[in-house]
């Protein structure tokens, strides 16, 4: 589970296994002119807290969408 300071992130990770597993993260912003600010800022605390557990990294994947404010759908494959 996720439990990083002012974090309403929750993260279930797959038991180590050796197989590819996934985690998908929404995000909605609607930050102004910098969205990718807040955007970045989440995401790279789930990538740290996934490969300080132990995990690795394999890919991310990223879309973006929205009408009214952007909306990033982010797709991490972890081992």
């Amino acid at each position: 589970m996720f439990d990083k300071k002012n974090s309403n992130t929750e993260i279930n990770l797959k038991p180590k296994d050796g197989n590819k597993h996934i985690i998908l993260i929404h995000t909605g912003i609607t930050n102004g002119n910098k969205p990718e600010i807040a955007y970045t800022e989440k995401v790279n605390e789930v990538i740290e807290f996934i490969q300080n557990e132990g995990y690795e990294i394999l890919d991310i994947k990223l879309e973006i969408g929205g009408t009214q404010g952007l909306s990033y759908e982010t797709l991490i494959v972890y081992r």
